[in-house]
Order: structure tokens, then sequence, then C-alpha cells
């Protein structure tokens, strides 16, 4: 009688407890109050109630409770605030900026073209006295070079002074006007200068040496000239060049060459120099492409009044564009997964949604964001990378089709080479070609929207994303795990 009693009584404690238990899955509209729960040894299974996976038969776990629906809590990763401190989550807000694209380019200075000059020989004869007898001098316009002796220049003096006498008899005419400036025009283009030539009409007296006097300003470059030597007309003496403005060069890639246009202004930054900018303008975009560099000549003209930059002396050359107002976010904040470039937005309350985005320029530690997120948004600017190993631990990522500016499924073919007589990619399909039914990795049930890996002319399915990698790196290992007829899971 007692027994009897007794399971009475444990019978109406239990009925109490289930009533006073309440159900935590209400219907609410298109709203579902539910718990979910998923397998610690294989994340991306998951269900609304309790059981067990379906691959190692292990009980599921609870993972959280929400008012989403099953497939969104799927999509969204929430963070405890203990996670949040750990992994050193910090947001930042997608913010509207003006944008400005900046290169810094190799640079090299150069000597333009048409400051090059050569002081060369108007007479034959023979160099009596040099007086510059040194390279890298700077001239003035006028400095005496050389002294020298020339029949031929003596006789020009004559045929003036004999031109000059007559042009000053009472009996003027138009012949003797003309020999007069012919012979005056002769001596100047054998280089005598204006003062020689006046000193010449006022002495009228022959010089047999004359010296000559430098045409241009500048520095000397090159030196082909030594005294006592006999010259002939044409005779090359000095290269001389004006360096008080330079060439810097600068090679730009062409995918940057879109951003530069003649006009723009530009700094030089020379190397070893402190920091000193110098500023100039941009000349010439060379229109051919470097085969082997890929890259394109960009030519600028700066500056060099105060004789601080020399040729060929290396430098960097920063320019900059406006492109205008855009959206923008620090680099880090960006995750690269191959073809796509991601984002965890935040949500507030610790939850994170994976958002593609698409992007445009880099500059300044930052990315302009064309697309994926608008003004205002808050996306993790730190802590991103273990916020998405987080997400592969629970499967987030993986096996789902999203919409819009969301991650799509990541379940596409890799490649797995194997070192065999006949190495294969991975790919995904048709489970009709597949030669196991388990998994030689886990031992569940493979599925064929996952990659597979063909080897020695089977092709291998899988049950989880990842599982293809591990096989294809040591296949002969995991090959023992599985049956003859690939049926059944035997372990190692």
């Amino acid at each position: 009688m007692k027994k009897i009693l007794s399971i009475a009584i444990l019978i109406m404690f239990t009925f109490f407890l289930g009533c006073d238990s309440k159900d935590k899955t209400k219907q609410d509209g298109a709203t579902t109050e539910v718990s979910l729960f998923y397998c610690p040894m294989h994340p991306n299974v998951t269900s609304d109630k309790p059981g067990v996976c379906p691959i190692c038969h292990m009980d599921l776990v609870l993972k959280a409770a929400s008012s989403m629906s099953v497939g969104e809590l799927e999509n969204i990763l929430e963070l405890s605030e203990q996670k949040e401190i750990l992994a050193n989550v910090s947001t930042v807000e997608v913010k509207k900026e003006m944008i400005e694209k900046i290169i810094d380019a190799y640079s090299v200075l150069q000597i333009p073209e048409s400051n090059r000059k050569i002081i060369s020989a108007r007479f034959n004869g023979r160099i009596e006295k040099l007086f510059v007898n040194e390279t890298g001098l700077r001239i003035n316009k006028g400095t005496v070079l050389f002294e020298y002796y020339s029949p031929q220049v003596i006789q020009a003096q004559n045929d003036f002074l004999l031109a000059m006498s007559g042009n000053q008899e009472s009996d003027r005419n138009n012949f003797s006007s003309n020999l007069y400036e012919a012979s005056k025009k002769k001596l100047q283009l054998l280089g005598f200068t204006d003062e020689q030539i006046a000193e010449l009409a006022s002495t009228q007296k022959i010089n047999f040496t004359v010296k000559f006097h430098s045409p241009i300003s500048g520095t000397i470059l090159t030196k082909n000239i030594q005294e006592g030597v006999y010259v002939n007309e044409g005779s090359q003496f000095y290269e001389v060049v004006d360096l008080s403005r330079l060439w810097v060069v600068s090679e730009i890639f062409e995918s940057d060459v879109r951003f530069i246009k003649n006009g723009n202004r530009i700094e030089f930054i020379p190397q070893n120099s402190n920091g000193e900018k110098y500023s100039g303008t941009i000349n010439l975009i060379y229109p051919i492409v470097d085969a082997a560099t890929r890259t394109i000549s960009v030519r600028s003209q700066v500056d060099n009044s105060r004789n601080k930059l020399s040729p060929n002396m290396y430098g960097n050359v920063i320019f900059k564009s406006s492109l205008g107002l855009g959206l923008t976010i620090p680099i880090e904040a960006v995750l690269h997964t191959g073809k796509r470039n991601v984002v965890w937005k935040s949500l507030g309350e610790g939850k994170f949604k994976l958002r593609e985005v698409q992007l445009g320029i880099k500059f300044d530690n930052k990315y302009q964001i064309v697309s994926g997120l608008n003004e205002g948004d808050r996306v993790a600017s730190s802590g991103g990378f273990l916020i998405d190993s987080e997400s592969q631990l629970r499967g987030i990522t993986a096996g789902h089709e999203h919409s819009g500016n969301e991650v799509e499924d990541e379940s596409k073919s890799t490649e797995n080479k194997i070192n065999d007589q006949a190495p294969a990619t991975s790919k995904k399909i048709e489970g009709t070609n597949i030669f196991n039914e388990v998994c030689p990795i886990m031992g569940g049930a493979i599925s064929t929207k996952l990659p597979t890996v063909t080897y020695k002319g089977k092709i291998y399915g899988f049950c989880c994303k990842g599982c293809d990698k591990k096989f294809a790196e040591n296949p002969e290992k995991y090959l023992k795990n599985l049956s003859a007829d690939g049926k059944k899971f035997i372990g190692e």
C-alpha cells in the first residue's frame, strides 16, 4: 500500500512541475520565440528543440534564446559581454567625409632637355690661354672662357675696319652701309660681344688674340678643350646646363594614372633631406606603359633656384587627388575572404551580422565604401578576426543562402592538390558519383552540397565543410577509417 502511495505522489509532483514550466515557443504573428540548439562537434547542425546530432549522435546544446526565427539566429552572431572584452571588440561609425587619393611614387631628378647647351667653336684657330678649366663651375653669360688666335678672326676685324672707314666718308651710300653691317654681323657670329666690337671701332686696332666670352649662363657639365690645342669650326668646347629648374620623373602604376592630370600640383621629397619638400607641377604623362614594371612615367617640374637639388637624385613624389564626399571605414574593419570583402555590422546588445561590401579606393588607412553600408551604421573596427573565428566555430557563415549584401553560401569548390599519380581538384558534384557514404574524417553521412576530392580515380565526399581540405593533406591516413565499400566508418 505504501509503495502505491509513493508512486502516486511522484506522478502528482511531476504533473505540477510540468504545469509550472512555460512553453518558450510562442507564435505572435510572424515572430517565433525559440531556443536554438547546436552540436558542439558540428556547429552547423542546429535545431529549435533538444535532440542528438545526426552525424556524431552527441546531445545538442542550448545555443541562444531569441524572438527571431531559427534562420535569423543562424545568420547573427551574439557575443557575451565577457567575450566582447576578451576579443577587444570595438565599433566605429560609418561616416561620410571628403575622400582624397594620395599616391606616393618613387622618382628621380633629371635635367630638362631644353636646359642643355653646347658651346662650340665658331672659327678655326688655336687656344692660347684657358680661363675656365674645370667641370662643375658655375658661369654667367659674358664670363671669359679662353683666349684664342685665329687668322680668320684677324681678317674679319680688318674687313670691319675697312667697312667702317668707307661708311664714315662724306659720300655715304647704301653699299658702304650694307658692307659695314655685314662685317659687324660677321664679328658677332664669330663670338665678338657688342663691347668688343665697340672697342675695336674706337681703337681701330686689330687684336691678334681674342678673348671668347660665354654666350649663356649655367653649370659646366663637360669640358672638351685644352690649352694649346688647335680647333676647327664646330668643335665642342663645353656642355653647360641650367639647373635652376629640374624635371622629376615618377613611376606610377597604370591603375593609378586615372587619378593624375597635367597641371596638378605635386610635392617632391628627396631622400636624406630630413623631409624637406619641393613643390612642382605635372607637365607630361608619358603615353607608354613599361612592359616589365607595368608603370607609366609622369614628369613634373620643380624649382631649384636655391641649388639644393642635383640631377639623378632619388626621392618620392606625393600626388593628391580629391574625389569628393563618400562613405568610409577603417581598413582594419574589412575582412578579405578571397572574392568578397565583408564587415561585421553591429546590431547592438552584442549582436553582429556579416555584411558584404563593395570597396572603392584605399586612402589614409581607410576604405571608401561604394555599397553595402549606410551612413550611421556601426561596424566592428577591432576584434573582427576573433569575431569571424567565433562565427566559424558556430557555423554561422556556412551553408546559408542570403540576399542583398549578406554573405552568400561559401561552400564553393576549392582546389586540393594531392601528391599522387593523378592529383585532382576538389569540386562539388552530384552524390551518384561519390564513392563513400560516410565521411572518412568524422564518420557522419556525406553531403552532396560540400566539395569533394578525387584520389586514385575515386571521388570522396564529406560531412562538414573543411573535411575535404583535411583529407587532401593526408588521404592515406583517413582512408583507413573507411570500410572497403566506403559505407561504414571503422575508425583508425
